[in-house]
């Protein structure tokens, strides 16, 4: 008869009940970072096609920007349009931002 095979056994002294009695915990765990993964995910999705549709209507809305000061360098050709810069964009976004802010704290009161 040949020996028995000493990894099919247990060593002496070994902690598979312990380790068997924290799978349940191990899985439990698993299956919350499991769903907040896929709760991630989902809001990435939603983020990402909210950005995408952002872009698609800043797109648009550059055209018709741009078929709109067409428009009018056609009506008053004397008049001299042009479209601002970065810094003039960020500035008026600035003041309608204070305006809004200021608008809306007097309607409160």
């Amino acid at each position: 008869m040949s020996p028995p095979d000493p990894f099919s056994q247990d060593p002496p002294g070994s902690c598979s009940c312990a380790a068997s009695s924290m799978l349940p915990e191990e899985r439990r765990r698993s299956g919350r970072t499991r769903m907040a993964l896929l709760a991630c995910q989902s809001r990435l999705a939603f983020l990402e096609a909210m950005v995408a549709d952002m872009e698609l209507r800043n797109g648009q809305l550059r055209l018709e920007n741009q078929r709109l000061i067409l428009v009018l360098r056609h009506l008053v050709p004397w008049a001299r349009i042009e479209t601002p810069t970065t810094e003039e964009r960020e500035d008026a976004s600035a003041l309608r931002l204070e305006t809004n802010d200021g608008g809306a704290s007097s309607d409160a009161e």
